[in-house]
């Protein structure tokens, strides 16, 4: 699968190099927001993706060492997912589609290389319902009453 930059043509973009082409399904390219909320969600529609800044703040931060199979990496810009850990030799086997070569990547990489500075986040597939509901709920605490006459 090629690595797409935010939903973009397979080609990568438009003539307009500015515009982005909307793509309804992840048949012509994926990017890491895009693959992390597949695994996530298992949907590949637009209306089940996180953003990736929502990926670093979403569900709960845990310690590399603890870090299990499926939990994410994720900084402001980027995420993947953990698919293997091994904290005797502070080593994490990841996937993640990265823009660096363009393609789904595979690694094995160390909690202070590759993954210094990074999040490591345990999200269940209910996070978004959750964070929608409160959303919600924080949208009508802070309508004002209306006086009725």
């Amino acid at each position: 699968i090629p690595y797409v930059h935010a939903g973009t043509a397979a080609s990568g973009r438009t003539e307009d190099t500015r515009k982005p082409v909307p793509v309804k399904t992840l048949r012509n390219g994926i990017d890491c927001n895009a693959l992390a909320s597949l695994l996530l969600y298992g949907d590949d529609s637009y209306s089940s993706w996180l953003a990736v800044n929502q990926f670093y703040k979403a569900g709960e931060e845990i310690d590399k060492a603890e870090s299990l199979p499926g939990d994410f990496f994720s900084t402001p810009g980027h995420v993947g997912i953990v698919i293997a850990n091994n904290p005797d030799t502070s080593e994490m086997a990841i996937l993640h589609a990265s823009g660096e070569d363009g393609d789904l990547k595979f690694e094995i990489v160390t909690y202070d290389g590759y993954l210094n500075g990074k999040k490591i986040r345990r999200i269940d597939s209910d996070y978004k319902t959750d964070y929608m509901q409160k959303k919600y709920e924080e949208e009508l605490n802070n309508e004002e009453e209306i006086d009725m006459p």
